[in-house]
Order: C-alpha cells, then sequence, then structure tokens
C-alpha cells in the first residue's frame, strides 16, 4: 500500500487531533449514512506512506497533468483509441452497435442479471435497440452524463456485456481548477450469464480503469455495488478496487445497504 484512508465524523475533535497528530491530512468531506445510523458529515484523511509518489498539495495535481493529458480531454479521445483491447487479448472495449441487439437484450432482460443493477429491466426489444443506437453515437467524457461501452470477445468481437462510464462533475475538495476538470469517474459493470466465471468482467474492467488512471489522467474510479451481490464485490476486489465505506441507500423503493469502492491513481 501507498497511501492509508480513513474517515472520520466530522465534530469528533480527539479523534480528528490524534489522526491528523499522526501525519493524515483532510482529502475531503462527505455525507455518509451507515446500517441504522443517520446520515452524517464525515471526513475522509489521507497519509502517504514513505515512498510513495504522492504529490505535496493536492492543488498541485493538475499543474503536474501534461496538458494533453488532462482528463476531461483525454476521456474524449477515448472515442478515438476504441477499440482498447486487454493485455491478454481475451476481451476489447468497443462501442455499441445496433448490431449487438440479440446479445443485449438477452442479458438486460435476464431478471437475475438486472436483480442488483440500477437499471431495470428489459421487456421490449425496440427499446433496447434504441439504446444501442443512442450508445453508439455518445459522447464520451461528458460530466455526469452515463455512457455503456460494449465488451467484446477479443477473437471475434461478439458482444459479451458492457461497461458504465461517467465522469464525476462533483469536484476533489480544495484542487485548483477541480471545477472545469473533474478528476474521478464512476463505473459500473454488466456481464452475459455465458460468460461470467472465466475472469473476462475483471480483465475488462482493469483495462478501463488502467486508461482511466493513466492515459486519461484521473485521479480515482469508484464504483457502488449492493451487499449481497457477492460475484459483483469479488469482481471489484480482483481489479484492485477496495471498499472506502457501506452506505444505506434506497433502492426500489426500499432501503439497501450499499459498498462503495475506489482504485486510485499510482494505487494499485
Amino acid at each position: 500500500a501507498r497511501w492509508l484512508r480513513l474517515g472520520v465524523v466530522a465534530g469528533n475533535e480527539p479523534a480528528e487531533r490524534l489522526w491528523c497528530g499522526l501525519g493524515f491530512r483532510e482529502l475531503r468531506s462527505r455525507v455518509t449514512q451507515t446500517a441504522g445510523q443517520p446520515p452524517g458529515p464525515v471526513r475522509v484523511l489521507l497519509k502517504r506512506l514513505a515512498g510513495s509518489p504522492m504529490l505535496a498539495d493536492w492543488s498541485d495535481y493538475l499543474a503536474a497533468v501534461p496538458r494533453d493529458r488532462q482528463p476531461m480531454d483525454s476521456l474524449r479521445t477515448l472515442a478515438e483509441v476504441l477499440p482498447l483491447r486487454s493485455p491478454a487479448g481475451r476481451v476489447q472495449l468497443r462501442r455499441m452497435r445496433e448490431s449487438d441487439l440479440e446479445r443485449f437484450h438477452a442479458y438486460r432482460s435476464d431478471a437475475e442479471t438486472a436483480r442488483f443493477q440500477g437499471w431495470t429491466q428489459a421487456q421490449d426489444p425496440v427499446q433496447s435497440a434504441a439504446f444501442l443506437r443512442e450508445m453508439s453515437e455518445a459522447p464520451i467524457g461528458v460530466p455526469d452524463e452515463w455512457v455503456q461501452l460494449a465488451i467484446a470477445d477479443g477473437e471475434d468481437d461478439q458482444l459479451i456485456g458492457d461497461i458504465g462510464l461517467c465522469l464525476r462533475a462533483r469536484p476533489l475538495a480544495g484542487v485548483a481548477g477541480a471545477d472545469t476538470h473533474p478528476l474521478g469517474a464512476w463505473m459500473g459493470i454488466t456481464l452475459h450469464p455465458g460468460w461470467r466465471g472465466r475472469g473476462l468482467g475483471r480483465e475488462a474492467f482493469v483495462a478501463l480503469q488502467d486508461f482511466l488512471l493513466e492515459a486519461g489522467g484521473l485521479l480515482e474510479v469508484e464504483c457502488w455495488v449492493d451487499a449481497r451481490n457477492t460475484a459483483s464485490i469479488q469482481l471489484l476486489e480482483a481489479s484492485g478496487m477496495r471498499r472506502f465505506c457501506s452506505e444505506v441507500r434506497d433502492f426500489r423503493g426500499g432501503p439497501c445497504e450499499e459498498h462503495g469502492y475506489r482504485r486510485w491513481r499510482g494505487c494499485c
């Protein structure tokens, strides 16, 4: 590990003095709700370990990133480098196509696949076709706008799943210029049932994460997962992401515990 990160309930001055005295400093504040507790502000603290290439100050981050690798501009170039092949070559990321309809609708209309997803189970192939058409032309790198990328088989280019990507408009606290250069992104993944259990989802997820955190110039990628979705939790942890908190959120009209996972640039 290169960094240590923890959360302290805002207003807990003894704990704040303790951790700050040990070399931690505030990265951001967020409102977090844990199981059985009301929501409240939490200070996220970070400490650099010896040998870590962490910047002396977060406001230096954008100045340290070459202009041709600024986050928003670099993410837009993702469309130009697609298809993005994984190092092992078993999968590649590309644009969605209308010709993906049969496979796409097959897994998006599967009740078990849709069980823990933020999207609802697909019912109408016409709607699925319209979605594919929209995603085939959707711009990449627009803050707060989700775009789906196809996960395709590395040999025959057939659709086996998709990854959702959204550049986060909410900036990191204290980072100069973050209002115009968001430094993080959300990601989500769906895999066809017939292609699970082979490590292909992890391979695709890591390939995109590596691009976002290195060539894309982002500082972090973040995912949220239903606490009951053990398969996805295993995938996130296998891809190098680490759990940073749990929150109770509303999901389809009822409370649901979700785990937040992050991977930081240079951390894995």
